[in-house]
């Protein structure tokens, strides 16, 4: 319990430390998209290759996969529906950084801190059908609202899609566990040291977004995803741990997982449709420090 509590902590302090640098100036606003490309290419597929590698898989676990990429689904849908009659932009931020939940970074640590390995599983279960979505599927549904000459279909979704890197890895991944297939250690051993730097490299991002100093309609438009988001989500948690046909330890996974924070990969492709990177990484470090608050209310209670 400690440990996990020491790791959400120090992923707070890394938030904290970008912050500070970027008002110090020893940071710049460059560092943003030098600190996403690294992250997008580099540490976040070899952290997916680490995780996954090696996990079985059954049939019946697959349903857990549908429910992350479900959740995340309905999360855009949201977004999308309370932005009704207003700028293409806005609707596609609001898709962006409304949906998608950051497990593998923060998420998993309260798991593993809290619950049995079962729990544990499902969590990394869930996280593949969420990243499906996180890592390009969210994305594709995005560009397709931003760019008024290009309808959404099968083909575009697909091309969009498979442009991500990560999200093909996830894909390749989740096949290879399904068939109990697993990279040799020499490769996991390479992959798990770019993979180590993935969260903090994920929360110093962050921080270097974050501008404390906004007007009324920002201000606004931070209290209202926020809120949809988190009353969604307890919705959704109390949804899970009442009626999910799963055992005690699957749904309180499930539970405590539907209060993760924002993903923060919501910030690279934010800014790939030219948004708000600032409101988006306002939006995921507040919701990094209401979810550790909320999750770990969650987990003693449970």
């Amino acid at each position: 319990m400690e440990e996990a509590l020491f790791k959400v902590l120090s992923f707070i302090t890394f938030i904290m430390l970008g912050y500070l640098l970027r008002r110090l100036s020893i940071l710049k606003a460059e560092t943003f998209r030098v600190l996403s490309g690294i992250v997008f290419y580099i540490t976040l597929p070899c952290i997916i290759i680490t995780s996954i590698n090696g996990v079985p898989v059954t049939s019946e676990m697959l349903w857990l996969v549908a429910l992350g990429a479900l959740c995340n689904v309905l999360m855009v849908a949201t977004g999308y529906g309370m932005t009704h009659g207003k700028a293409r932009q806005e609707r596609a931020f609001s898709m962006l950084n409304l949906s998608g939940y950051n497990i593998g970074t923060f998420a998993m640590p309260f798991v593993a801190g809290f619950l049995p390995p079962t729990g544990f599983l499902a969590t990394c279960l869930f996280d593949a059908g969420n990243a499906i979505m996180c890592t390009g599927g969210t994305y594709a549904l995005a560009n397709s609202v931003t760019d008024a000459s290009q309808h959404l279909s099968i083909k575009s979704f697909l091309r969009n899609v498979f442009s991500s890197i990560p999200f093909c890895i996830y894909l390749i991944m989740i096949v290879m566990a399904f068939l109990h297939l697993a990279l040799p250690h020499p490769v996991i051993i390479f992959t798990k040291i770019a993979g180590d730097a993935n969260a903090f490299l994920c929360m110093l991002m962050i921080g270097v977004n974050i501008n404390l100093q906004m007007d009324s309609k920002s201000f606004r438009c931070l209290i209202k995803h926020i809120t949809v988001r988190y009353a969604l989500s307890a919705v959704l948690a109390f949804l899970f741990y009442r009626y999910l046909p799963f055992s005690l330890e699957i749904r309180q996974a499930m539970a405590v997982i539907a209060l993760a924070p924002s993903s923060s990969l919501a910030l690279i492709f934010t800014m790939k449709l030219k948004g708000d990177v600032i409101m988006a990484g306002n939006i995921c470090s507040l919701s990094i420090l209401l979810s550790t608050i909320a999750m770990t209310i969650l987990l003693v209670y449970l």
